[in-house]
């Protein structure tokens, strides 16, 4: 999770309505090794991957919002 967002190089992102932030193949593939420098970055927006707590087709608008920043000191 986090509780501010992620900062990659020179770039931060920061996220408002999202907590889980993933790093590589996607949150869904789970190994135990670390992603390599340039690994994808992934923001787990909904969980319904079994189906349990949420359906599988969200029917109504959704937002979810992102800073994307510049940093000058990376």
């Amino acid at each position: 999770g986090t509780d501010f967002g992620v900062r990659i190089g020179g770039l931060e992102i920061e996220t408002l309505d999202c907590a889980l932030v993933s790093f590589g193949s996607g949150i869904w593939c789970h190994d135990d090794k670390l992603p390599p420098e340039h690994a994808p970055v992934s923001f787990e927006l909904y969980n319904n991957q079994w189906n349990t707590n949420f359906p599988f087709w969200y029917g109504e608008d959704a937002r979810f919002r992102l800073i994307l920043r510049k940093r000058e000191d990376a």
